[in-house]
């Protein structure tokens, strides 16, 4: 329960520290250094919820400790698939 915790403090820091961060640069990357921001904040959320799932698997299959634990690595998997999509502008 504590690495849950811990997981949804980390991730959703990440938001809050890309959004209070100051945009710096000038022209097309202007604001770049809060999108490095949250990916380096979703890196840590992300090997959280790798532990999380780690631990999990210890749970008999069908446990809802076990399927609860999947839930993190789910979500940081999503996260990571839709960042790709956002810094590579795929579908335009």
């Amino acid at each position: 329960m504590a690495m849950m915790a811990l997981w949804l403090c980390v991730w959703g820091g990440s938001f809050l520290a890309g959004w209070a961060t100051a945009p710096t640069g000038d022209g097309f990357l202007r604001g770049m250094n809060r999108f490095n921001i949250f990916i380096g904040w979703q890196a840590v959320a992300g090997m959280v919820a790798f532990v999380i799932w780690w631990i999990g698997r210890a749970w008999p299959i069908g446990a809802s400790v076990r399927r609860l634990s999947m839930w993190p690595i789910g979500i940081a998997i999503v996260v990571a698939v839709l960042s790709v999509v956002a810094f590579f502008g795929i579908g335009n």
